[in-house]
């Protein structure tokens, strides 16, 4: 794989970076506003890639997706980046995506991990306790429960990122989620704790 990126020109090298680290199908809209590059310079780059085989293009419902071929290229190429350059790919991704998220629980999460990967806990706490929030209002349960867990795990990091307001509003969603799955698998004293914290947040809150 490695035989095949070396002799890339900068430009089909940017495509290839950016695409390992959005780490699934792209919309060409979204790859766009994040490279460098002005759109000709970027569509040329990427006309080269399809006809090489390095990556795919595939149209769905008026959008244009673009991913590899194999998800080796993508796994190889994201493992010899700059760990500089990873975490800047990966913060420009969260914030295209965050110009396009609208109400989509995919793309709030997908923007929560990017955020989490470029090291801006805070904001990554906001868009996971946000998409815990929206999974269980949808009744999906589990998939709330184990958003809530990757909140959990940023939570202190985060709450030297964020205001204390901030932090408290996000938090208040997580919150909500644990405390009802908690109470709903009966785990009473683990639902009694998680209440406790609950009412202390909202009150803060005034809420």
């Amino acid at each position: 794989v490695r035989n095949r990126l070396n002799p890339l020109s900068a430009d089909q090298r940017e495509i290839v970076d950016t695409l390992s680290v959005a780490g699934r199908d792209t919309d060409l809209d979204v790859l766009l506003d994040v490279i460098s590059l002005d759109e000709e310079r970027a569509l040329d780059a990427i006309d080269v890639l399809v006809e090489s085989g390095l990556i795919a293009e595939r149209r769905l419902s008026g959008q244009v997706l673009i991913d590899f071929s194999h998800r080796k290229v993508g796994d190889v190429a994201y493992r010899d980046l700059d760990p500089e350059w990873r975490a800047s790919l990966h913060r420009r991704l969260a914030v295209a995506l965050e110009m396009r998220s609208g109400d989509s629980v995919v793309i709030s999460e997908a923007i929560g991990e990017h955020y989490s990967r470029a090291g801006e806990s805070g904001k990554a706490y906001r868009h996971l306790a946000s998409t815990a929030l929206k999974l269980w209002q949808r009744s999906l349960t589990s998939e709330a429960w184990e958003m809530s867990e990757r909140a959990v795990l940023l939570a202190e990091s985060a709450s030297g990122d964020l205001s204390e307001d901030a932090f408290d509003r996000a938090r208040l969603g997580v919150l909500r989620v644990r405390a009802y799955m908690s109470y709903n698998r009966g785990a009473w004293e683990q639902a009694e704790n998680i209440l406790a914290s609950l009412h202390a947040v909202a009150t803060k809150l005034e809420d």
